[in-house]
């Protein structure tokens, strides 16, 4: 399927390593050795291998277990069916001929040290079996972290363990007194998944962690958050950071966890059929613990009172928990102190602020609500001129003005009496082509409001709206009709997030200028960003809310993306237009005039759709290929589907080898490399990978909000990469830890629009 196979020096060394551990893997299993012949193969020393182009040390006890893992997976059904559910049982026999040979391979058996667990009525035969082996028999013992045995031993273990946790809580209780940031994330991250792990594999466990549920209501909750928690607020604190709350797990939380652990172990003593009914079990308790928890979730918001819950819907937007979930690290200004913590819980809930003065300086009573709007001594000019300069120091390249004073008035009338007529009006920010052409000016003016505020609207999107509508209404008409400007309005709440109007603009109309000015060589994209780019053509996208119910948008034929809202007669127009376009594509595959990649598939559609809003047109347009190596994994996927009944089981094929070879081949070809990733996942893998066939990128930029502690490729840090050669060890890659439809758009009006001259003499060059 392919002409040529592109690989790097060290590709070839690497498959000529597999081939020789394959050879002497074959040979351990089925030959006789000498053990004089192993003695490198059983040592554990390092010896160096060539890592081209260096050398790295290299564990022989690495190698060693490489090939016993080998070895197992490939006997591992039959070792499954022959041990069946008593794999741990070794038997005597096994055991004398173990402490024989054990020696000649490193083993050594310590008799005194070995455990053997029977049930009371076999004690004495086991006695009788293991006679001068110095084996200590045992009805029951803790293995793993957790108990096997008899009930009495394992009750002892439990009320063991439960006193010993208690100390710990107790303890964790003084240390919190002093530093409550670090005991959360203490019991949040460590503690409490000791708890989890034993109530899964520990009968009766819950029950018994009811006594330890007094320790954390009277001792530890009130040492971390400074008050003592009413028994409504004990169940809400208990569900998730996500959801508004505190993660603190109550033990009613665990009751169905051991019953659940033995749904999905119980199938491993069938092999045979252990995989699908695990499968299965798996699928079905997560379908109850979704009931269970939504359940949950509603009877503790209908318990709460209206401020609580309005407090629970700001504390649950995107990012609103970061700063409970963030380790308490110095470097990084993540550390707080223990009255900030505390102040931050209750302003989290709406709580009042103790240790407060009963008089504001300015002569008015003292809250936390007035806190958050009253001018004296500067708090709100503060964080409202932070906000501003952080936005002008990112717009650096292209602002040219902080707090620019507007033209005065010469006898220009508005139609809306709350447009503004001062002489002396002034906004925060002007910038120069941010939007547009080079000299479009753009005014920007900062509003931070109090959510809390009894004007504020209790519903969050609607504040942000309310307050964006008052700013338009104060300056839009003047800046347009005198300035000849236009204006955008930054909307912040005092307690998280940004304004509306930036999250649903996301990065369209960005990558469409890119497209359009043929500024990029390669877009790679997932399903969602090649459909919903064809589908915006066809019909609009309403802005809605994170919180809006499911159960009531599925009632009305809506769909939610994020706070988008899509309804489904858009995607009834998108397959309208589709099919006739899949029917003519399938008619040239059969005559044999096209094979079809999904490159070529977008290419296609973005000549088809012929509309200047289309990021995919201007691809088409340019000669830009688009990759997306999950093109079914959309509505796309659904459409292509749908097709093949429509043609009697024939469809399209979508040969995606080709544009694999494709895309590494056109980061194999190139003088430089540079990658621009939004986001994680495929895209950003399949960009990397690209860039591993040229031994890495020389220039990098990732855009995202995840982090690396998961392992997952979306979290990782460019230096990851570099690792693998995707990225040139000689390179200066950049992460931005950010959200991509704030960030991208500031970025490229600092690079590609300012040097687009650039870029239109390189392809004119090229043209000629």
């Amino acid at each position: 399927m392919v002409d040529v196979l592109v690989t790097t020096a060290g590709g070839i060394e690497e498959d000529f390593t597999k081939k020789n551990l394959s050879k002497f893997a074959l040979r351990v299993a089925t030959q006789f050795i000498e053990l004089d012949q192993l003695g490198a193969y059983n040592s554990n020393r390092l010896i160096p291998l060539e890592k081209c182009p260096e050398v790295r040390p290299t564990g022989v006890e690495v190698i060693r277990r490489i090939i016993g893992r080998s070895i197992i997976a490939s006997i591992r059904k039959d070792l499954t069916k022959l041990g069946g559910n008593l794999q741990l049982c070794l038997g005597q026999k096994p055991f004398g001929k173990l402490q024989d040979i054990g020696p000649a391979f490193g083993y050594f058996v310590n008799p005194p040290k070995c455990q053997l667990i029977v049930k009371d009525r076999h004690k004495t035969k086991a006695e009788t079996v293991f006679t001068g082996n110095n084996v200590e028999i045992v009805s029951g013992t803790r293995v793993l972290g957790s108990h096997i045995g008899d009930k009495n031993t394992c009750a002892e273990y439990r009320d063991q363990y439960v006193k010993t946790y208690t100390a710990q809580l107790q303890k964790l209780s003084r240390f919190a007194k002093t530093s409550p940031q670090n005991a959360y994330a203490c019991l949040t991250k460590g503690v409490q998944s000791k708890m989890t792990f034993l109530s899964q594999t520990t009968p009766n466990m819950a029950q018994a962690s009811q006594n330890i549920e007094e320790t954390v209501q009277n001792d530890l909750i009130p040492s971390i958050t400074g008050f003592v928690p009413k028994k409504e607020e004990r169940e809400f604190f208990s569900l998730s950071l996500r959801q508004g709350d505190l993660n603190i797990i109550l033990p009613d939380d665990r009751n169905r966890d051991y019953e659940w652990s033995l749904a999905v172990s119980n199938p491993l003593e069938n092999p045979d059929t252990a995989e699908n009914v695990q499968q299965q079990a798996i699928a079905s308790i997560n379908s109850e613990k979704k009931v269970v928890l939504d359940h949950k979730k509603a009877t503790v918001q209908n318990a709460l009172d209206e401020e609580l819950k309005y407090a629970t819907q700001l504390a649950s937007g995107k990012g609103s928990s970061n700063w409970l979930d963030a380790m308490s690290l110095k470097k990084y200004n993540f550390d707080v102190t223990k009255r900030e913590f505390r102040d931050g819980i209750s302003l989290r809930y709406a709580r009042p602020l103790t240790n407060t003065p009963s008089l504001c300086p300015c002569g008015k009573n003292f809250s936390t609500t007035h806190a958050l709007h009253c001018p004296k001594g500067g708090y709100t000019q503060i964080r409202h001129n932070e906000i501003r300069d952080t936005f002008a120091n990112i717009r650096k390249e292209v602002c040219f003005d902080v707090e620019p004073h507007l033209q005065k008035l010469d006898g220009e009338t508005f139609s809306s009496n709350s447009t503004t007529t001062e002489d002396e009006a002034r906004l925060d920010i002007k910038a120069n082509g941010l939007w547009d052409y080079r000299f479009f000016r753009t005014f920007f003016d900062v509003k931070v409001f109090n959510p809390f505020a009894k004007s504020c609207p209790h519903i969050l999107n609607d504040a942000y709206k309310c307050h964006e509508s008052l700013k338009k209404n104060k300056y839009e008409q003047r800046i347009i009709d005198v300035e000849h400007s236009s204006f955008t309005p930054l909307v912040f709440a005092c307690t998280r997030g940004y304004t509306s109007n930036l999250i649903s603009a996301g990065t369209r109309e960005t990558i469409r200028y890119l497209a359009k000015h043929n500024m990029v060589d390669v877009l790679v994209t997932t399903a969602g960003g090649i459909e919903e780019d064809f589908i915006k053509c066809l019909a609009p996208t309403f802005i809605g809310d994170f919180a809006l119910s499911g159960r009531e948008l599925y009632s009305k034929s809506i769909n939610r993306i994020g706070n988008l809202l899509e309804p489904n007669i858009n995607y009834c127009l998108f397959e309208e237009w589709l099919v006739p376009i899949l029917d003519k594509m399938l008619e040239e595959e059969k005559s044999g005039l096209q094979k079809w990649t999904p490159s070529k598939f977008i290419h296609r559609l973005g000549r088809e759709i012929n509309n200047p809003s289309s990021v995919y047109y201007w691809a088409y347009k340019n000669n830009i290929p688009v990759f997306c190596p999950a093109l079914t994994d959309g509505s796309i996927g659904d459409m292509l589907f749908f097709h093949t009944f429509k043609n009697d089981g024939g469809s399209i094929s979508l040969d995606i080898v080709e544009d694999v070879r494709l895309m590494n081949m056109q980061a194999f070809k190139a003088i430089n490399s540079g990658m621009i990733i939004l986001g994680g996942g495929v895209v950003k893998h399949h960009i990397c990978n690209a860039n591993l066939m040229r031994n890495g990128a020389d220039f990098s930029v990732f855009v995202n909000t995840a982090n690396e502690f998961d392992g997952s490729d979306s979290g990782a840090r460019p230096d990851e990469a570099i690792s693998w050669g995707k990225i040139k060890t000689t390179a200066d890659p950049v992460k931005v830890y950010g959200e991509a439809s704030f960030i991208f758009p500031l970025l490229v009006a600092q690079t590609f629009f300012k040097f687009k001259n650039h870029f239109k003499n390189v392809c004119e060059s090229t043209v000629s």
